[in-house]
């Protein structure tokens, strides 16, 4: 069985300090059936303008071009997020009220739904629950910025994998 792809879009209305409703796109990369699970989610934040996608890029004669999909291969649950007002994610009414705080709030809204949903076996019910999953941060350029912030402010990731280091115009309070 291949890697499976699921695609989630996930309330975080309540933890945005703007009028919403919002919502965060996410897609979460398994392993493939037979390949022996490490219970470390990986949790991917790109940089800049760019969508989830970077981490699971479909590139033509280069099956193992994907970052997601060579980690999956290896045994290790990745989950993607396009940030608010990227990719598929919402875009609040008004982007210039957009602050790098509920950027990292909804974030994190999102590590919690799908960790917890790995961790119950609820995100897909075909496989085991994982209830020692621990999370590992990884962040590309303003995901690494935001991927910091987000461990400052609770995320517990047991380690940070930062490739890069912006902030790209988000603003801060």
């Amino acid at each position: 069985m291949p890697a499976r792809r699921i695609e989630l879009e996930i309330d975080v209305t309540a933890a945005v300090a703007m009028a919403g409703p919002h919502r965060v796109a996410a897609s979460v990369v398994l392993p493939p059936g037979g390949v022996a699970l490490r219970e470390r989610l990986l949790f991917c934040l790109p940089g800049g303008a760019m969508s989830r996608e970077y981490f699971d890029l479909a590139v033509p004669g280069e099956p193992d071009y994907s970052f997601a999909r060579s980690m999956a291969a290896l045994g290790y649950p990745v989950a993607m997020v396009d940030h608010l007002g990227i990719g598929a994610s919402s875009v609040p009414a008004d982007g210039f009220a957009l602050r790098i705080e509920e950027v990292v709030a909804a974030n994190n809204r999102a590590l919690v739904h799908i960790r917890d949903g790995l961790r119950e076996g609820k995100l897909d019910p075909s496989r085991p629950a994982m209830p020692a999953l621990r999370t590992v941060g990884v962040g590309h350029s303003m995901g690494g910025l935001l991927t910091v912030m987000q461990q400052g402010a609770g995320a517990a990731h047991e380690a940070l994998v930062l490739l890069g280091y912006s902030n790209n115009g988000l603003r801060e309070a």
